[in-house]
């Protein structure tokens, strides 16, 4: 099974925290950007692999 990471939809960071404490289906998970402040329950999930070929990318240009 690949291994992910969350990472934010508007900085692309992977610094997500979780501000809702409460668990289960009653509660949507919430998360805090540490670098660009988002909040929201939204987030870009990512093998880690592809993780490293964005950044490859975007150091090339």
């Amino acid at each position: 099974m690949p291994k992910t990471v969350r990472l934010c939809p508007k900085c692309r960071s992977a610094k997500l925290h979780l501000l809702t404490n409460v668990s289960g289906w009653l509660a949507p998970q919430k998360f805090e950007c540490k670098e660009c402040g988002y909040h929201g329950s939204f987030f870009v999930e990512v093998d880690i692999d592809e993780l490293k070929k964005m950044k490859e990318e975007k150091e090339k240009k």
